[in-house]
């Protein structure tokens, strides 16, 4: 594709040069090399954009005289050009396509011709950096992860804290721990540097653990365990690689998000609502588990279903159900599950279910306590049959760490969220919601207008209420395969 790129980029220009004047090479040629290096703030290589034989080539023209040959001006005007032509794609497109490591993204990225920029850019006369720097994202949290790249890559490398699945340490303790916990924290910022007894659990410790645990999406009651322990050991070079992969997913993204949206973060097990750019709503979520990931797309969230029907997937009625019939003939009348036979309901009674294949059938189970919709369902039709719905299992949003699907999204408090999505539909107060459910019927509230929302995978992010950098576990490996794709040169 590059390679096609540059010999159009020339053809269109009927071979001529780009950079290079009367064997001059100009001040623009010069400082774009510098400019290459600069694609390690953006946690890129500089040399898959020629920087170390930019900067040759550079200075054997400056030298000039009979050492200095037609070839090498034409190589360094190709090299140029090239450089500029990958730049411009990668600050706009990213570098690694997400299909080619198996990773489930699937947002529809900008569309851009890095030809036609170039040409632009060159027609208008602006600097070739500048030009590049505005293909960059444009969102807050871009740059700040940009900003704590620099500020890891100037961090001393903290040491790995040797500890059993038994280890707590709390305030007032006094312990050898400690101080290895102490030079952790004070390393990672979360602490300032104090002069009291370096074993001792004080205030200051406390507080500065409860800071690292909400930084980590852990629960932040000041004592550390050993989930504590185990995120204070991922080394400063994995953050590093974990910010550089954020990097890359943020240059994937489309270019606008809707004026209001929803966004579902996997690795935060977290909801928002925006609304001009403003978090106006927030709700805890359980996501996909490492064997089921929950998918990352774009997609527009049209109705809710009030207590809804459970259409079994065929997998679970297989496996799941079958089972349970054979044990008691009453099971399907016993917990409120449909056999549905050619588009109409039968009665489940007058089947052999020893003898019956589960595939002829289809089984739908109405809102209940064993249905596990729960009594809302949030619906944006998409081809990979994931929706946001409620759940009969509250316990699980006990935990910290929610993955615990087979895929779709659970939301902590479904009827707050509903009564929140309908706030502008007069037909649709916090009474009538109640009595659609208290009814128990399967019923349809349409969205006063569709609202677009993303599924999106960030392990790295600032919290811009708390000024905080945050860092979340990487789920699905997907940060381990990304920055595997990122750290190797192009061909």
């Amino acid at each position: 594709h590059q390679k096609n790129d540059l010999k159009k980029f020339y053809e269109q220009r009927g071979y001529r040069p780009a950079w290079i004047e009367d064997y001059l090479v100009p001040i623009a040629a010069k400082q774009f090399s510098a400019c290459t290096a600069r694609t390690d703030d953006n946690g890129l290589i500089p040399n898959d954009y020629h920087y170390d034989a930019l900067t040759q080539l550079i200075a054997l023209a400056e030298v000039g005289g009979t050492e200095v040959t037609v070839n090498n001006y034409i190589d360094l005007d190709i090299m140029l050009s090239d450089a500029f032509l990958l730049m411009a794609q990668h600050y706009a497109q990213g570098k690694v396509n997400p299909e080619n490591i198996g990773m489930a993204w699937h947002l529809s990225k900008r569309t851009f011709s890095a030809v036609d920029y170039f040409n632009g850019t060159l027609a208008d006369g602006t600097p070739p950096c500048r030009s590049l720097e505005k293909l960059l994202p444009e969102n807050p949290n871009y740059k700040a992860l940009q900003q704590a790249l620099r500020d890891y890559r100037t961090k001393t490398d903290w040491a790995n804290i040797k500890y059993t699945w038994s280890t707590l340490i709390q305030r007032g303790y006094a312990d050898p721990l400690v101080a290895e916990v102490r030079n952790t924290l004070t390393q990672t910022g979360d602490l300032d540097n104090s002069n009291t007894d370096p074993m001792v659990f004080d205030r200051a410790v406390e507080q500065a653990v409860m800071r690292f645990q909400r930084r980590h999406g852990l629960y932040y009651d000041g004592v550390v365990r050993n989930t504590t322990l185990n995120a204070m050991n991922v080394s400063r070079e994995e953050r590093i690689r974990q910010i550089k992969a954020n990097l890359e997913r943020h240059r994937w993204m489309p270019e606008y998000l809707g004026n209001s949206y929803v966004t579902v973060n996997i690795p935060q097990f977290e909801l928002s609502v925006f609304d001009m750019g403003k978090l106006m709503y927030k709700e805890a979520v359980i996501v996909g588990r490492e064997n089921y990931p929950t998918p990352s797309f774009s997609d527009s969230l049209q109705y809710i279903m009030f207590n809804p029907y459970w259409y079994l997937p065929k997998s679970i009625a297989k496996n799941e159900l079958m089972p349970e019939i054979q044990l008691d003939p009453n099971y399907f009348i016993n917990n409120g599950v449909k056999v549905i036979k050619g588009g109409k309901v039968i009665d489940s009674k007058k089947v052999d279910w020893k003898k019956a294949n589960s595939d002829d059938y289809s089984f739908a189970q109405a809102a209940s306590a064993y249905n596990p919709m729960g009594v809302v369902k949030f619906m944006f039709p998409n081809p990979h049959d994931i929706y946001i719905h409620d759940t009969p299992s509250r316990e699980l949003f006990d935990n910290s760490r929610r993955s615990f699907s087979h895929g779709c999204i659970r939301v902590k408090d479904p009827v707050k969220f509903a009564t929140f999505l309908l706030k502008g539909d007069a037909a649709w107060d916090s009474t009538r919601i109640k009595k659609v459910l208290f009814s128990q019927k399967e019923t349809r509230a349409n969205l006063p207008k569709p609202i677009p929302i993303h599924i999106l995978y960030w392990t790295a992010f600032w919290d811009t209420d708390l000024g905080e950098l945050n860092f979340r576990e990487d789920l699905y490996k997907w940060d381990d395969k990304l920055s595997k794709a990122l750290e190797t040169p192009l061909q």
